[in-house]
């Protein structure tokens, strides 16, 4: 919904030209399908170890350091000349969708290879889905 109020605006405001192409309808679907289930999972999980009352902590504490350092805002390659940030923003599962939506949307923008974010994903889906569940099972067994 969001999206149809920014895409004409982001349009007509910009410096400089904004481009956007579906370089691969496949791809964009694949990324957008493992998008939306590694985010459920990982909403799942955060929804089992906090509490209703730790909602305001969980978006500065959580939310907030995920999206500066998950690569939205700048191409992951642009994080080599600081190896440490470079590979320690690795476990964050935004870094590959971002990558992703990167890689189908605006081809011509420097991204991760398909096969390595792509199978990053498909573990980050794997590892959060299974978290979920055993911390969704254990809060309602409880």
């Amino acid at each position: 919904m969001a999206a149809l109020v920014v895409f004409p605006i982001v349009t007509v405001i910009p410096a400089t030209p904004v481009s956007i192409s579906v370089s691969s309808w496949p791809l964009l679907i694949i990324v957008l399908l493992l998008a939306s289930l590694i985010s459920g999972a990982f909403g799942l999980v955060i929804g089992t170890l906090f509490r209703p009352e730790q909602v305001p902590l969980i978006f500065s504490i959580i939310v907030v350091p995920m999206t500066f350092l998950g690569c939205v805002y700048y191409p992951w390659q642009l994080l080599k000349p600081l190896p440490g940030l470079c590979y320690a923003v690795l476990v964050n599962p935004v870094v590959y969708i971002s990558e992703g939506l990167r890689a189908a949307l605006t081809s011509n923008v420097p991204h991760m290879s398909v096969p390595v974010f792509l199978d990053a994903m498909v573990l980050m889906l794997t590892l959060l889905s299974t978290a979920a569940f055993r911390l969704f099972l254990r809060r309602v067994t409880t």
